[in-house]
């Protein structure tokens, strides 16, 4: 008998010990170590710590997306497996994450047991050979800090950010500054009475409108995996943006894309009889102002069904990435309250999972619909009419980005935010590279280290002296990794 407590005790002790490796509890105290050897063993235990829970998370993100793709192509092998959980990316993503922990912290507790310039300074007046009469000061209170040292910090911190692919480091870096401004915004904002209702649809359609313009017409300003992610995931034939591009731009549609939507699988037999004229009339010079709908969806007359179907197709090439993104966390950040009423976290997730689905379904369902408007009603009107002539301005295409924004509605009003702080980086990238294109700024050498810097002295002061203006999935998922401070 006491054998068999013996053992459950064992196994109880050992699974208590596996939870706070993972999950950080809420009452968990500040640590000021007394000195430089307790601050360095302090940073190396967190370090680890963030080091093992940012691999495993990514690992898990990795097998779940593998699994979801697998089912529906191809049986599972052995190998995807083992490259999902020990491939490269779970290594530098851990790497970067225990690293950045590491830094901070030591660097945090270094400059608060160091003295004050004031004595340096006097130090240097008396002569630095020269064995003072005096000592630093005694610290106010076991913290001593300095308001300016958790920025700093965190600047020491983003280091972390050299492990990451060089390719994917400017990425992360806008991601993070992202995150810092929109702290430093919440916390200096109230301060001057500044409020901008609805400000998270706003950011969202602005950056929607820059990113919508670019992929349409300007995709050299964005990272080529972006624009292959929007076209699939909008769900539009390739060669329809190209004719839409070259129409735009050069007033031509060449009948090589027409040929390729006549010749569709799934082309209608009205769609292929307007098609064939379309390409008699491009023979004899006619042009067309804007994109026929023939060439955007051949396989469907109705424009209407096409917009009902392009919702549904968007909605399941999302549901493994959604599904990933709303499970995954819920059970690493939150596993207390899975635990605590399971079901009703798991129709929370799953809650979760439509609402984002039908969000992204929504967003390319108005970006179609608004294609087709502007279509049939410039083939509708005179050529010359002011109407006409407004709908076939370049700028229709940011304001159709724009008005992707009303999609944002669908979604849970605190991951509003986030989705905003998730496009605005790539807006910004566009736009920065459009005026890099024009010369309007110079090129900043060592440019995502820098801005690496800038985001996590941002992240981390206001973690140390506002927390509640940072948004929940941020503060929490910092409380995770670098813990009070």
């Amino acid at each position: 008998m006491s054998n068999t407590s013996s053992r459950d005790q064992l196994l109880l002790e050992v699974s208590r010990a596996g939870r706070d490796l993972v999950w950080r509890k809420k009452d968990e105290r500040q640590v000021y170590p007394e000195d430089g050897e307790r601050a360095g063993v302090l940073a190396l235990k967190r370090g680890l710590r963030s080091f093992i829970l940012a691999f495993s998370t990514r690992a898990g993100v990795n097998v779940l997306l593998m699994l979801f793709r697998t089912f529906r192509r191809k049986p599972l092998r052995l190998a995807l497996f083992r490259h999902a959980i020990f491939g490269p990316e779970p290594f530098r993503f851990g790497a970067m994450i225990g690293t950045f922990t590491f830094l901070n912290t030591l660097t945090l507790h270094l400059l608060r047991l160091a003295p004050p310039w004031s004595y340096y300074r006097r130090r240097i007046r008396a002569g630095l050979f020269i064995r003072p009469t005096f000592g630093p000061p005694e610290r106010e209170g076991p913290e001593g800090e300095r308001r300016w040292q958790a920025a700093v910090a965190g600047a020491v911190g983003s280091l972390g950010l050299l492990w990451e692919a060089k390719s994917r480091r400017a990425g992360v870096a806008q991601q993070l500054l992202v995150r810092g401004l929109q702290a430093s915004y919440n916390q200096y904002t109230p301060q001057f009475g500044i409020h901008i209702p609805y400000g998270a649809l706003l950011v969202f359609g602005l950056c929607s409108g820059q990113i919508m313009y670019s992929w349409l017409l300007n995709p050299e300003t964005m990272p080529k995996e972006y624009n292959t992610w929007i076209g699939a995931a909008s769900q539009l034939p390739p060669y329809a943006v190209v004719a839409n591009r070259t129409i735009e731009k050069l007033g031509v549609l060449e009948s090589s894309i027409v040929q390729r939507a006549l010749s569709h699988e799934s082309v209608t037999p009205t769609n292929a009889t307007i098609l064939r004229s379309i390409a008699e009339r491009l023979k004899l010079g006619w042009q067309p102002d804007v994109i026929p709908c023939e060439v955007m969806h051949p396989w469907l007359d109705s424009c209407v069904q096409t917009d009902i179907r392009r919702f549904f197709s968007v909605f399941r090439f999302m549901l493994p990435v959604y599904g990933a993104l709303h499970i995954i966390p819920t059970l690493v950040l939150r596993s207390h309250k899975v635990r605590q009423s399971p079901l009703k976290m798991l129709a929370r997730m799953i809650w979760g999972i439509i609402r984002s689905c039908s969000f992204l379904g929504t967003f390319v369902m108005i970006e179609q619909t608004l294609m087709c408007l502007r279509t049939n009603m410039v083939s509708q009107v005179s050529r010359q009419s002011l109407w006409a002539r407004l709908m076939k301005r370049k700028e229709f295409f940011w304001l159709l980005g724009f008005s992707t924004c009303l999609s944002l509605l669908l979604e849970e009003k605190k991951r509003r935010a986030e989705l905003a702080m998730y496009v605005l980086p790539r807006a910004l990238e566009s736009a920065w590279s459009s005026a890099r294109r024009r010369a309007w700024v110079p090129i900043v050498p060592f440019g995502a280290n820098l801005m690496g810097a800038a985001a996590m002295a941002m992240l981390m002061d206001s973690y140390k002296h506002s927390p509640e203006s940072m948004s929940g999935i941020v503060k929490g998922l910092l409380y995770q990794l670098v813990g009070p401070i």
